[in-house]
């Protein structure tokens, strides 16, 4: 599980650490606030975030400590700021972080719906997000995205009848120039295609099954390509997203191969 930062300075230290430093690179309580999110695993027990992670990734995460660049997880920090301040807006018209917690072979499934509109049965999903995938999505293209299979699972699990889903992302890289040339702006929109109850109910049992079977057995399955997210400066996944990575063979033998110095 996440343990603490990584620090430019004295390499893996925890947050008593910084509390202490004399050369600090944030402030102490910016510090906390980054890894307030982090959670210990619970045995038999996964959320609908974590059910799309790659088998290697979500294994190496549980069963090692490890620590974080601070700058990696400011992005989900600042999401879930947007979140809390979200929230505190009640509106009986909408019903908020509503969640759900459910039995699939004897495991635990759990998942959290961040918004959903009574009135028009809109079911809204809140995310910040690099424009890359988002690009993608906006042109009809879901193939490297696992949001239809989030908001698909809280319209199973949560609001069988919401008749649109729809994420509300903010696009943290926004530029200028994106609005003439793609006709979005850093706020915007778009719609989630729906997938039959049996799709969903085939996927989240497969992935929740697959996920508790290799827990049992460290008999891991390589990540593919698509997982590691592969571009031309490497796999971004595994360098600046999964916890599991510094117990990774398959992305210490990439590094090896590549003659990849860490910068």
């Amino acid at each position: 599980m996440q343990k603490g930062l990584i620090c430019r300075i004295h390499g893996n230290v925890t947050l008593d650490k910084c509390a202490t430093c004399r050369v600090p690179c944030h402030p102490y309580p910016a510090l906390e606030a980054i890894l307030e999110g982090a959670r210990t695993p619970v045995r038999g027990s996964y959320s609908t975030t974590e059910l799309p992670r790659p088998y290697k990734s979500v294994y190496l995460s549980r069963n090692n400590d490890y620590y974080v660049k601070p700058e990696n997880l400011l992005p989900a920090t600042l999401g879930t700021a947007w979140h809390s301040l979200v929230e505190k807006h009640e509106n009986s018209r909408y019903l908020m972080e509503q969640s759900f917690k459910t039995t699939i072979n004897g495991l635990t499934f759990t998942g959290r719906a961040d918004i959903y509109d009574t009135v028009l049965k809109i079911l809204w999903d809140l995310k910040t997000s690099a424009f890359y995938p988002i690009g993608k999505m906006i042109e009809g293209d879901w193939s490297e995205s696992t949001f239809p299979y989030q908001l698909n699972t809280y319209r199973h699990f949560l609001f069988p009848d919401a008749e649109e889903m729809w994420l509300d992302v903010s696009i943290r890289d926004w530029k200028k120039w994106m609005k003439p040339k793609y006709g979005i702006s850093r706020w915007i929109k778009i719609q989630v295609p729906f997938m039959s109850l049996e799709e969903i109910t085939n996927y989240v049992t497969e992935r929740i099954t697959k996920h508790a079977e290799y827990q049992e057995s460290g008999v891991l399955p390589d990540c593919t390509k698509d997982e590691m997210w592969m571009k031309k400066n490497g796999p971004t996944f595994c360098l600046d997203y999964c916890g599991g990575a510094a117990f990774c063979e398959q992305f210490k033998q990439w590094k090896k191969d590549n003659n990849y110095k860490e910068v």
